[in-house]
């Protein structure tokens, strides 16, 4: 898409799809799209290749009878159930393609043969490569989070939730090799159980794993702390969004005549983890999920800094890469919300705002930080 002030124009139409498309995943060139969803077929996609310009309107139905518009279709393996996850790994030299045949299978991007199947009990919703590409991550709905390495793609050990595992996401490389956990917010051993066939070596010292967080059906996140195995903080949108249901029912309540027997809403009751996403120095994990809230939590220290009420279910959410100037959400009432964040890595860093979170998080809290506002909404 080319932005402009008024509406997204596409640049480039790319081959229609048979069902839903789950999941997309950039190459790390930035070159290849893999493209995976309900026709149980995983394609990648050269969008380098092609020079069709199509307006966002009437010429892209006059162009659609050209195939020189349409973007190349360079490799494609068929599975034999719906693909839900499509993920390149850091050196791309692989792709993981998993989904409800329990099956994920890896293949090598450049030839599209298949590498190895890693097989779990369940469906499986969600992978996420660690960002040095020595291990990977697999969740689903058996509620548990595999750890393989992928050297010998044997499974390293299981960390087992209370829900179907929705989203899995790993720490920047930046954070796991220059920041210094506060480990005094270690709350819990994690639920790992580590895998006798593992003929893995332990790292040395100087190599950190990072944070692994697991979002679940369960409305909970666990943050992993995967050097000590655990759970370095556990946030929960049930919980929060519960407080603030009590809230306004003790505001409802003195305003109007009105029974203390209120339940909490069905929408809370169901609440689930979505999504998922570090800003690129890691300093800050956002969440999002089915009872519309995101959630912003600073990672030193594991305190609740910043709390954003959308409209309806939330799908998924996304730093800016580059700088984590901006964050976007999207979901089912059809927006895709652009909030400025407020902070900014790399030489404006240490912003006055940013500044003063670091000074004051002490203790868990629910904060807003000057700066945090929506910039743009658009309609989808």
């Amino acid at each position: 898409l080319r932005a402009t002030n008024s509406m997204p124009a596409a640049m480039r139409q790319l081959p229609s799809r048979e069902g839903k498309v789950r999941s997309m995943s950039f190459s790390p060139i930035h070159r290849h799209l893999a493209i995976g969803g309900e026709d149980c077929t995983m394609i990648v996609l050269d969008l380098g290749r092609g020079d069709i310009t199509l307006s966002h309107h009437d010429d892209a139905e006059n162009s659609s009878s050209d195939d020189s518009a349409i973007t190349p279709v360079i490799g494609e393996i068929e599975r034999e159930d719906r693909i839900h996850a499509v993920e390149y790994s850091p050196s791309g030299q692989y792709i993981a393609v998993a989904g409800f045949d329990g099956m994920c299978a890896i293949v090598n991007a450049s030839t599209m043969e298949l590498v190895t199947e890693i097989t779990r009990s369940g469906l499986i919703l969600c992978v996420a490569w660690h960002p040095s590409g020595s291990m990977i991550a697999i969740g689903g709905s058996d509620k548990e989070a595999a750890v393989l390495d992928t050297d010998s793609w044997e499974v390293l050990g299981e960390i087992q939730r209370h829900g179907t595992i929705q989203c899995l996401s790993w720490s920047p490389q930046d954070y796991n090799t220059n920041n210094q956990r506060n480990t005094t917010a270690t709350k819990a051993t994690a639920s790992w159980s580590t895998s006798e066939n593992s003929n893995k070596s332990p790292r040395s010292s100087n190599e950190k794993e990072g944070l692994l967080a697991v979002g679940g059906s369960d409305g909970k996140v666990a943050i992993i702390d995967m050097d000590t195995k655990s759970i370095a903080k556990e946030v929960s949108l049930f919980q929060l969004q519960h407080q603030q249901e009590e809230l306004r029912r003790s505001r409802s309540r003195k305003s109007r005549q009105k029974s203390p027997q209120d339940s909490v809403s069905n929408d809370i009751k169901s609440c689930r983890v979505n999504s998922v996403s570090w800003c690129p120095d890691g300093s800050y994990i956002s969440i999002c999920g089915s009872n519309g809230v995101v959630i912003i939590v600073e990672t030193r220290s594991f305190a609740v800094v910043q709390e954003v009420i959308r409209t309806s279910n939330l799908t998924c959410i996304a730093w800016q890469p580059m700088n984590g100037k901006y964050l976007t959400v999207g979901g089912d009432d059809h927006t895709v919300a652009v909030l400025k964040t407020g902070i900014m890595v790399g030489e404006d860093a240490m912003s006055p705002d940013r500044q003063s979170i670091d000074e004051s998080m002490s203790k868990d809290s629910i904060r807003s930080p000057s700066g945090w506002v929506l910039s743009e909404d658009f309609e989808l």
